[in-house]
């Protein structure tokens, strides 16, 4: 066996291994509070939310949470309603560089944001280092509070804004 064939052996192995390494990601994103699992909770005003992000595999490189009215007063996302969303933290800042199971608070909604007696979704998603995300966001249209096969039920939380403080 020449250099070279060993060379090229060798460099395909390598590029092999990196690529089935670099594919490996578990990107984990819930909604903890307002309960994303129970929902329906009725949520004094302001609420802080409080979210979780990790990733077993690497690091969390950014997450996204949306605010959506429940116009319709149904269980489900419409696409108008994604259209009218409100991205949170509102301040536009992404929510960089956090990878640990233990909740953390993003933001406060007040009476700005959240009416007596409305319903509301929170939306969550993550971006891991490769850049894949946790859920199709395009496909949120149309989900319910429960969740589907593209967001699971603890990343979609709906809740009822309750009563000033």
């Amino acid at each position: 066996m020449s250099i070279k064939t060993l060379f090229i052996s060798f460099a395909i192995i390598l590029t092999v291994g990196i690529a089935f390494a670099w594919v490996g990601s578990n990107p984990t994103v819930r909604v903890v509070y307002p309960d994303a699992i129970g929902d329906a909770d009725i949520c004094k005003v302001p609420i802080n939310v409080a979210i979780e992000q990790y990733n077993t595999a690497q690091g969390i490189d950014h997450t996204k949470v949306w605010l959506v009215e429940n116009s319709d007063g149904d269980t489900y996302v419409s696409q108008a309603e994604w259209d009218a969303r409100v991205d949170m933290p509102y301040t536009g800042a992404k929510i960089e560089d956090i990878n640990r199971e233990a909740p953390f608070v993003i933001a406060e909604l007040g009476t700005d944001l959240i009416k007596e007696d409305s319903t509301y979704f929170l939306i969550i998603v993550g971006e891991d280092l490769n850049g894949d995300w946790s859920a199709d966001t395009t496909l949120i249209p149309g989900v319910s509070m429960d969740g589907d096969s593209n967001l699971s039920d603890s990343s979609i939380a709906y809740f009822i804004g309750g009563a000033p403080r």
